[in-house]
């Protein structure tokens, strides 16, 4: 039972970080290292740890007091009633992550651009989420596992939205090449 448990800790405790170390490594390297593997392990287990270990913290909702001394908890990060909008923002995010890394098919300009902007409301509000939660880090290092999913979701956004820039600049680079032959052709005729 003692060995189950040490794995389950190390699977919640090690995990993340190994996640984010090759998220790190992903943004920056050409050939990227699982990159779809790893991206569905941050989604999947980065939004069900964060839920469980949220819930497990001891938060109040802001309009209840807390007393210096007494209370061993703080405030959530957010607030309680502001829940289904913070639900919501993620999963526009999410959608908008998947739209741009998973192209079966060519979307048209403005679902790619929407998408895009979708990536930049969910990593702006994720940004807030780390400032929020990062004053705490000082009292108790738990809370340092609340920030690994929002950054490894920017993390994601800023390689998921680069890629596609760099795609869509590909793209056009062969249509000026085709453009540009067509043209030398019919001048030489």
């Amino acid at each position: 039972m003692v060995i189950i448990i040490t794995i389950f800790l190390q699977i919640c405790f090690l995990g993340p970080l190994v996640l984010t170390v090759f998220n790190i490594a992903n943004l920056f390297k050409k050939k990227k290292i699982k990159e779809d593997v790893i991206d569905i392990l941050i989604f999947v287990f980065g939004i069900l740890f964060s839920t469980i270990l949220y819930g497990l913290l001891d938060f109040k909702d802001y309009n209840e007091p807390i007393y210096i001394g007494v209370d061993t908890g703080y405030h959530a990060p957010i607030a309680s009633w502001s829940m289904p909008t913070v639900a919501v923002i993620i999963m526009l995010g999410t959608i908008s992550y998947i739209l741009i890394k998973v192209r079966k098919t060519e979307l048209p300009p403005l679902i790619i651009v929407s998408a895009m902007s979708g990536i930049m409301i969910c990593s702006a509000f994720m940004l807030i989420l780390i400032i929020q939660i990062s004053k705490h880090i000082d009292n108790e290092s738990i809370y340092a596992f609340l920030i690994i999913f929002p950054l490894n979701y920017i993390l994601c956004g800023i390689r998921g939205v680069i890629e596609e820039i760099n795609y869509y600049k590909q793209k056009e680079k062969i249509t000026k090449d085709i453009t540009t032959k067509s043209l030398m052709h019919v001048i030489k005729c």
